[in-house]
């Protein structure tokens, strides 16, 4: 499906499930590139605190999960 930019009508001049169509394919991809940005935000944060972590917090986390 042709994006709303590509059309050269003006969403109040196309018929209303046309209309409709254009609206959910941009709230579809808002909600796609949101989430993904979100994901990346919590993956770059977590290798972050990782690399913070010295040796022996590595240690201690791995005896933790061991026990």
């Amino acid at each position: 499906m042709a994006s709303l930019k590509d059309s050269k009508t003006s969403i109040s001049a196309m018929k209303p499930d046309v209309a409709m169509a254009h609206i959910m394919e941009i709230r579809q991809r808002r909600r796609t590139y949101s989430s993904r940005q979100a994901e990346k935000k919590k993956t770059t944060a977590a290798s972050k605190k990782l690399a913070k972590l010295s040796l022996e917090d590595l240690r201690s986390v791995i005896n933790q999960l061991e026990a």
